[in-house]
């Protein structure tokens, strides 16, 4: 039985509302790169649905989707990316040259989330004018952005080297942890690490900070 006809019985199941019977054949289908399968798969493990919520898994799916053809939305190819960026611990330029792919593509998509990721992932793989290009594209409205982009300045990354403008966005990226503390009581991973940085530059660097 070819793989598109094991997804066709798949989808059939799931139209039926057996999950559990959807789930056995679009893993099979997927185990060959079915790509309608991949997608199948990662959206059950994103939304939950049969399986327990997975973003890592539903990103190695959206990834599988993708590379074999599939359609994918924005949402998608950005946990594709978050995947691919922690996927193969020895070799890490490759890991993070392959989750660029995917947050282009999000990007392109018109996600301004996906510009914040590639100017992250371009930061690390020290292309740093991509970099700052991309973190510009994405409108520097969250903190992955806010905190990448600080970064540059702070640390003169092909950039000259301005602790004003670091200080600036650094705390345009930690207000976002006042809203989520007071709303959620959580707390957003590069708001907290732009925080930290301002705390250890009171008083280097001979900068004034006042949160």
């Amino acid at each position: 039985m070819n793989n598109s006809l094991i997804y066709q019985i798949g989808a059939q199941h799931e139209e039926k509302g057996d999950m559990e019977a959807a789930y056995r054949c679009y893993l099979e289908a997927a185990l060959s790169r079915d790509a309608a399968a991949c997608l199948a798969l990662a959206r059950m493990y994103f939304e939950g649905d049969h399986l327990e919520t997975d973003l890592n898994k539903a990103g190695r799916y959206y990834a599988l989707a993708y590379d074999n053809g599939a359609d994918v939305e924005s949402a998608g190819l950005i946990l594709a990316g978050d995947f691919a960026e922690s996927s193969d611990k020895t070799d890490i330029a490759g890991s993070l040259n392959s989750a660029a792919k995917y947050y282009k593509a999000a990007a392109e998509k018109g996600e301004s989330f996906g510009y914040d990721c590639l100017g992250s992932i371009y930061i690390r793989l020290g292309d740093y004018e991509k970099a700052k290009t991309c973190l510009e594209k994405s409108g520097l409205k969250n903190p992955c952005g806010l905190f990448s982009y600080a970064m540059l300045y702070d640390q003169g990354l092909g950039v000259a080297r301005d602790m004003e403008k670091a200080v600036e966005y650094y705390k345009k990226a930690a207000k976002f942890n006042e809203v989520l503390r007071e709303k959620y009581g959580t707390e957003d991973d590069y708001a907290s690490r732009a925080e930290k940085r301002l705390s250890e530059m009171r008083p280097r660097d001979g900068v004034r900070v006042s949160l």
